[in-house]
């Protein structure tokens, strides 16, 4: 279930709230702009709340890095041996490595078209983590 209309929530305004499910071979994004925000503007800061059956990636990118994250190589991944994310080519904005329940804000520093990303694919390069089963997740967006 997605709403997007916007309803007040303490300091600011609910513009996402989204219960969805995923499997480790796929993503969600969620673009600003279906949420009202054709453009976020410098100093524009926002909500994010997460609570995820398995851990997830949640990360902001802009509009060329959200078409970049749909090829097959470009998924943030875990290589051997390194225990920071391997970006490749994206550039995030904000992001949270292997979360289930989190509660943070950040802010845009540029102006531009961007888009929330829910993403379980690293888990295909950890044989502790593989597995075909979908699994449930809570997002909430907050415009502060």
């Amino acid at each position: 279930m997605v709403t997007t209309a916007g309803t007040t929530a303490g300091s600011g305004t609910i513009i996402l709230d989204d219960t969805y499910s995923l499997t480790i071979r796929e993503y969600k994004e969620y673009p600003f702009e279906d949420m009202g925000y054709d453009f976020l503007y410098e100093g524009d800061r926002f909500q994010v709340s997460i609570q995820s059956e398995k851990p997830v990636i949640v990360y902001v990118v802009g509009y060329m890095d959200a078409i970049r994250i749909q090829a097959p190589g470009e998924a943030p991944r875990y290589e051997t041996g390194v225990t920071r994310l391997q970006w490749g080519s994206t550039a995030p904005v904000f992001f949270w490595e292997r979360v289930t329940d989190r509660i943070g804000t950040f802010s845009i520093e540029d102006v531009g078209r961007y888009s929330l990303v829910v993403d379980p694919r690293w888990m295909n390069y950890d044989e502790d983590w593989k597995t075909g089963r979908p699994f449930t997740y809570r997002l909430r967006i907050t415009k502060l």
